[in-house]
């Protein structure tokens, strides 16, 4: 992830255990019906919400971000850093 340092690692961390903790509180339902828009648990909508909100900003994406621009900067991102790998390899094979 860009930008990370321990104290944001440690906040994504604490933020996906919330997540898991919202889930906990429903043991007997599959993630599937935790996830179905019709029934999700107020506490897990909350826990995602949050966890996003926080990812977004590390990644510098605005708030009003749509699915496609996200899903767009993420695979330009990927795409670069296989870019620069095979920039790596390529030097790697020549010396």
């Amino acid at each position: 992830m860009p930008g990370t340092t321990d104290e944001s690692v440690a906040v994504i961390e604490n933020l996906a255990q919330v997540v898991i903790n919202a889930r906990a509180l429903y043991p007997d339902s599959s993630l599937a019906a935790l996830y179905n828009p019709l029934f999700t648990p107020p506490e897990l909508i909350k826990a995602h919400k949050e966890l996003d909100r926080v990812v977004m900003k590390l990644y510098g994406f605005p708030k009003d971000a749509t699915e496609a621009n996200i899903v767009a900067a993420l695979m330009a991102r990927r795409q670069a850093i296989q870019q620069r790998e095979k920039d790596y390899d390529t030097r790697e094979k020549r010396a």
